[in-house]
């Protein structure tokens, strides 16, 4: 799964670059400062341990393609790390609690759809794997969705500056089936990056 992951980010970057050079593309930065994530136990297991958030932080790469005057093809490379605070009952009388951290790669293929100049909306699929993680339940390789909406604010000297609220829902579909099956990690948070068009003549 690892290894399809990466084989996807390379052609994807190779076409990236390829339509770069006839449009004008917007290639940029990302941070997600607030950030929170819900571990669901999907398969409704009683007694399973229970997962309470502590911290989430995320970074992303993001490519911007227009199609049309409205409608935005957007994609990139996006990391979050996530912690939380594992508790299960290991005795009738014993409580075990320790902290689990979750990182997550993900590859956005979504659409952004513009309107009242500054303002949009984006959704469309979400492509995961976990590089590391601590706990099996927590692994998140296959794929999922995400949405948002946000503002973009364009600036004379090329860049653009905007915020993103968003909700991923990691692997909805899981590769291999059997790995991290009963649970899923949705995460929430408020994406802020900068882009650059790259020059028509470029």
């Amino acid at each position: 799964m690892k290894r399809l992951f990466f084989v996807v980010a390379f052609v994807l970057i190779g076409q990236m670059y390829g339509m770069a050079q006839s449009n004008r593309a917007k290639f940029g930065l990302s941070i997600t400062p607030l950030a929170n994530a819900n571990v669901l136990n999907t398969q409704g297991i009683l007694g399973g341990a229970s997962y309470d958030w502590k911290s989430s932080i995320a970074f992303g790469l993001t490519y911007v393609q227009p199609i049309n005057n409205w409608l935005d093809f957007e994609s990139g490379f996006d990391v979050s790390k996530h912690k939380f605070l594992v508790t299960a009952l290991t005795h009738p009388d014993e409580i075990y609690s320790s902290t689990r951290n979750s990182t997550i790669l993900s590859i956005p293929i979504t659409l952004r759809i513009n309107f009242l100049k500054y303002f949009f909306v984006n959704g469309g699929g979400l492509f995961s794997i976990s590089p590391s993680t601590d706990d099996s339940a927590l692994d998140q390789q296959g794929l999922g969705l995400m949405a948002g909406f946000g503002a973009n604010f364009n600036l004379k000297s090329g860049f653009s500056i905007f915020v993103n609220p968003y909700s991923k829902f990691h692997a909805l579909i899981n590769f291999p089936a059997e790995k991290g099956d009963n649970y899923r990690i949705n995460e929430n948070g408020i994406r802020i990056g900068v882009t650059y068009t790259i020059p028509s003549n470029y």
